[in-house]
């Protein structure tokens, strides 16, 4: 008895743990933006200073909507990403 109880109960855990349902509500809100790095298609990354938003909605079953409202700064310029 105890060892069906036991393997009942970690099946219904191991069923019971969806992580992109769980990561998708932890990501649910408005986050600031504080740096914005690029990384190009051979991996080189670059970090440059930012300042904005990104807003998270979940939209239930993992799905996240998102909008982006932050500027970056190249060096010389500050460019907007507004999407």
């Amino acid at each position: 008895m105890k060892k069906f109880l036991f393997i009942f109960l970690l099946v219904f855990v191991a069923l019971g743990c969806d992580k992109q349902k769980k990561h998708a509500k932890q990501m649910n809100g408005t986050w600031t933006i504080y740096s914005y790095t690029q990384i190009t298609g051979v991996g080189f990354r670059t970090e440059f200073p930012a300042q904005g938003t990104i807003t998270f909605e979940d939209l239930g079953n993992a799905n996240l909507n998102y909008i982006e409202n932050f500027s970056y700064n190249d060096g010389a310029n500050w460019i907007p990403v507004n999407r």
